[in-house]
């Protein structure tokens, strides 16, 4: 795998490691190069985890460890911020919180404007049209 100064940088840092960069700048390729690198050296880690900001850029992740390691994908949770704390946090301790101890629902941004237009006509506010 390819990788740029600042890449290797990032990939040969001991320990955790954050990347930020602009689109398109390989940060996926970096962030993958790290996981293998960190799985290869047969690390006492149990499990990975890679926080992306985008379902894409966490499936290109897992695509690329299925395909360069074995049992790769045995070491690695990837997925979004928001389906880490959905499916690690909120999930497993929901019913320690009264208020979604019944359970919950998680709606889009197009759900979440027709109830907010709803409650708003409800309680007669003002509708902003910006």
């Amino acid at each position: 795998m390819k990788l740029s100064d600042e890449q290797l940088t990032a990939v040969s840092y001991p320990g955790n490691v954050y990347v930020s960069a602009c689109p398109g700048s390989g940060k996926t390729r970096a962030l993958t190069a790290k996981i293998i690198a960190t799985i290869s050296q047969n690390h006492p880690i149990k499990k990975i985890l890679a926080l992306t900001y985008t379902n894409r850029a966490a499936d290109e992740i897992e695509k690329r460890i299925d395909q360069l390691l074995t049992n790769g994908e045995e070491s690695l949770w990837a997925g979004t911020i928001h389906s880490f704390a959905l499916e690690w946090i909120l999930k497993p301790y929901a019913s320690y919180i009264p208020e979604i101890n019944n359970g919950f629902s998680i709606i889009d941004e197009y759900e979440a404007s027709n109830v907010i237009f709803e409650l708003k006509k409800e309680k007669k506010l003002k509708f902003n049209d910006k």
